[in-house]
């Protein structure tokens, strides 16, 4: 449980425990507490944080997780994702954006048609993840957390898109994202000097 408190605070920079209850899907007193502890984490205004020893301990858990998977199957699977990121990279440019400029969301059939991608990339996302969860079962999570964005946006709360400080589908994609880069091996430095982050 604690690797996944780490890990989750390290791809949030600050959180609260509601909202690492929410990233992990467990209950996450007790880590913090013991993390507290151990002088892993601390608390500020903002919430929970890692200090300098929590961040070293949070990539450790992530060499831990990528030594316990076979190096060609996370490859694979991370090459595999790479169709469905650029499909996702382009929805989020044209909800942004439309006919070039500041999307306004006034053309609600524009809106409609950038959404309605969304959700296919969506069920082609989630093999995927499944795929992921195999060779590291923490990854599971993520299905449901882009599965409660995604719920939300067809609710009619659209800040489920792309809103940085919500659980918004772009900001749980980009940290699925950040996971499968670290446990690849690779950095998102080099991922985006490809163009692929």
């Amino acid at each position: 449980m604690q690797d996944a408190l780490l890990i989750a605070l390290k791809l949030r920079g600050f959180a609260s425990a509601a909202t690492l209850e929410a990233m992990t899907g467990e209950p996450v007193a007790d880590g913090i507490a013991a993390a507290l502890a151990d002088g892993l984490v601390s608390e500020a205004k903002l919430g929970l944080r890692l200090t300098p020893a929590g961040q070293v301990a949070a990539v450790a858990c992530w060499d831990a997780a990528r030594g316990r998977i076979a190096p060609d199957a996370m490859a694979a699977l991370y090459a595999d994702f790479h169709v469905p990121n650029a499909a996702f990279k382009a929805v989020i440019a044209d909800w942004q954006l439309c006919n070039g400029v500041v999307n306004d969301h006034q053309d609600t059939a524009y809106d409609a048609a950038v959404l309605a991608r969304l959700a296919a990339i969506d069920a082609d996302i989630c093999p995927l993840i499944a795929r992921a969860a195999v060779l590291e079962p923490r990854l599971a999570r993520y299905a449901d957390r882009l599965a409660a964005a995604l719920a939300a946006i067809a609710a009619g709360n659209h800040r489920f898109v792309a809103v940085p400080l919500l659980d918004s589908y772009h900001t749980v994609w980009f940290e699925l994202h950040e996971e499968l880069i670290r446990l690849a091996g690779l950095s998102r430095a080099a991922e985006a000097a490809e163009g692929r982050a």
